[in-house]
């Protein structure tokens, strides 16, 4: 799986986090298409690292990262003993950046 992990920026006047992203083989990214703040669309399948901006986001926000499962968990993460905390994210992701109630 995705390790996903922030730690602060030294530098106080950007305050910005800075996010260390391992991903062992392939990932897939199963939640809604974004525009902003980042651009990613559904099923997108990362190999290696996840782009910087995507990394970030994930590595500040829980539902997003939850939206990011190994290649070889997305069916189990669709449809088996995953699908409803996927279901609940997406729509939280959803909801946050898209503005959908």
């Amino acid at each position: 799986m995705a390790k996903i992990q922030a730690s602060a920026s030294s530098d106080t006047a950007s305050a910005e986090a800075a996010a260390t992203v391992e991903v062992a083989g392939q990932v897939i990214y199963l939640g809604p298409r974004l525009l902003k703040p980042v651009h990613v669309v559904p099923n997108a399948v990362y190999r290696g690292e996840l782009p910087a901006e995507l990394a970030a986001l994930a590595a500040k926000d829980g539902d997003v990262r939850a939206c990011i499962v190994p290649v070889d968990q997305a069916g189990k993460a669709l449809r088996g003993s995953g699908a409803a905390a996927l279901a609940e994210a997406r729509a939280n992701v959803t909801n946050r950046y898209l503005g959908r109630k």
